[in-house]
């Protein structure tokens, strides 16, 4: 349940940063356009790995799926 909120955050951040940085172009703000595009790459990073979480949970069941993440550590 955790991942799928924090997924729909991230879908809601996408767009305003998107925003944010044809904003900032159009402003001429280059530092601005720069931060947030580097922002807009670590949420869309975020994005693919909360997907492929929730894709192995539903592969293999939440049991399975939290049985790997103790070993792992």
């Amino acid at each position: 349940e955790q991942f799928h909120h924090d997924l729909d955050l991230e879908h809601q951040a996408v767009p305003r940063l998107n925003k944010g940085i044809e904003l900032a172009r159009a402003q001429g703000d280059n530092g601005t356009r720069a931060l947030r595009e580097e922002i807009l790459r670590d949420e869309e990073e975020h994005v693919d790995w909360l997907e492929a979480q929730l894709h192995m949970i539903k592969e293999m069941g939440a049991e399975n799926y939290l049985a790997q993440q103790i070993e792992a550590e």
